[in-house]
């Protein structure tokens, strides 16, 4: 689910990018920021899942030294959409936080651990 915590960190990101970048189209930046958000949203809900409920954990586990399908398929497609903007991408890992952390220079920390940990999007 969206929250309106979750629109409005997406609203700033997008506002950021676009002082950032202002060589790329405003309409693009606001349609990377909002894929951003929804595959940020999967990753989150996917996460709460794997915690919350065994059945769903018994049929999403992996190995250990394999990656999560869901979330490295989510992860490398925020990757090629952050870079176009110069960002890099972190996935959170805990349900109970950000899905994503974005940085990148200019862009500052909307968490408690601020700059440090980057741009927190679900």
């Amino acid at each position: 689910m969206t929250t309106k915590s979750d629109r409005e960190n997406r609203t700033n990101l997008a506002l950021t990018l676009a002082r950032l970048c202002p060589t790329i189209p405003t309409h693009e930046i606001a349609a990377d920021v909002e894929t951003l958000g929804r595959l940020g949203a999967r990753v989150r809900l996917h996460e709460e899942r794997m915690c919350s409920y065994a059945d769903y954990y018994e049929r999403y586990k992996t190995d250990d030294d394999k990656p999560d399908p869901i979330i490295d398929r989510a992860e490398k497609r925020a990757k090629l959409i952050a870079s176009k903007y110069g960002m890099t991408v972190d996935v959170g890992g805990d349900c109970r936080g950000y899905a994503f952390h974005l940085r990148r220079d200019g862009l500052h920390g909307n968490t408690w651990g601020g700059d440090q940990t980057g741009f927190g999007l679900n």
